[in-house]
């Protein structure tokens, strides 16, 4: 059982890793002008290439939504979310993230019918 434990523990471990080194870029949504901007600490988000606001982000696993429990499997390393933290109210937004590639990028907002997909700029 305890080697079950950590062997999940390192796979949500390998992943966050992963995921938290392939969003640092710039993104614009397929559709619309949202553009979202990673550094290693900071998200700039743009809409018509105007700076509407700076979060500071982080990517947790699936045990995690947001500091609030989730009604995930807690086994699925695959889930993990993404908070952003704005810089100037400091409210909190958060995205369950359905996968973060060297091209693709795709958040789902849990209250929205759909996923946002993005493409990396160059």
């Amino acid at each position: 059982m305890l080697i079950l434990f950590c062997s999940v523990q390192f796979l949500y471990a390998q992943n966050i890793v992963s995921e938290r080194k392939n969003i640092i870029g710039k993104w614009k949504a397929e559709e619309g002008t949202w553009t979202l901007e990673f550094s290693k600490t900071t998200c700039k988000e743009y809409f018509e290439n105007k700076l509407d606001a700076t979060y500071s982000y982080s990517i947790t696993p699936a045990k995690s939504y947001c500091g609030i429990k989730a009604e995930v499997d807690l086994k699925d390393t695959t889930i993990s979310f993404l908070q952003l933290k704005n810089l100037v109210d400091q409210k909190i937004t958060c995205f369950e993230i359905n996968g973060v590639s060297d091209k693709n990028l795709v958040l789902w907002r849990i209250m929205l019918a759909q996923p946002s997909v993005f493409i990396r700029m160059k």
